[in-house]
């Protein structure tokens, strides 16, 4: 990705003009709703968010960033979901080449995430960014299952259904992706600098098993010691 498109991404909150505006609510007015209630047999839930974030999709080939809706992603189905007047569609993402979600309570450039597109070699489709820098991107994959899990009740033992969350990360490096687990020397093993990264991480009082801290350890390392 050049360095104009990862200005433009965070230049991401720019509203954009009528013409694509009236695009975007014709493409959505034909989004299919979806069932709000169709997990109520389930416990827990299938998404991504404890609750809908406010996202800009983003199109490369429009050249436009501009605000769009109350986004979140459905790890069971595999798909974007956008509230609107309390109801819910599929999130229409072909004409996107990235998604950017603004944190709902900061706000700023290292607390947003992006979903783009075709960003891994050999995996097409969306993935979630949680940091995008100039040599290191920091992916989240996110599933949800639904698995039985048994309850013990007087007599019996019940068998009821209930969201399993899991979370897959890969650790970008100058377009070679690595998976990993969040832990301090997974990012050693790949970055190198093992003084300076555990300097940092122990004076900064890092908890490398938490997307945040982990994203403040990649930017020190982009500023201070990527060459």
């Amino acid at each position: 990705m050049n360095n104009r498109f990862v200005l433009l991404l965070m230049l991401s909150t720019v509203f954009a003009g009528s013409a694509l505006a009236q695009y975007t609510k014709e493409r959505l007015q034909k989004a299919k709703e979806i069932n709000a209630r169709s997990y109520d047999d389930i416990k827990g839930s299938p998404y991504l968010y404890e609750e809908f974030m406010y996202c800009s999709p983003f199109s490369q080939r429009r050249g436009q960033a501009y605000k769009e809706e109350w986004l979140n992603y459905n790890g069971y189905e595999g798909a974007f979901e956008i509230k609107r007047q309390g109801k819910l569609y599929g999130l229409p993402v072909q004409d996107y080449d990235s998604l950017v979600v603004h944190p709902s309570k900061e706000d700023s450039l290292i607390a947003q995430e992006y979903f783009v597109k075709n960003l891994l070699p050999g995996k097409p489709g969306f993935v979630n960014v949680l940091y995008y820098g100039r040599h290191l991107q920091l992916i989240r994959e996110f599933k949800s299952k639904a698995e039985l899990q048994i309850v013990e009740t007087p007599g019996k033992s019940l068998k009821t259904p209930k969201f399993t969350r899991y979370y897959y990360y890969t650790l970008q490096k100058d377009r070679v992706p690595y998976k990993i687990h969040l832990r301090k020397a997974d990012f050693i093993l790949i970055l190198g600098h093992k003084k300076e990264l555990t300097a940092y991480i122990k004076q900064h009082k890092l908890n490398m098993s938490r997307p945040g801290d982990v994203k403040k350890l990649l930017r020190y390392y982009e500023e201070e010691l990527a060459e």
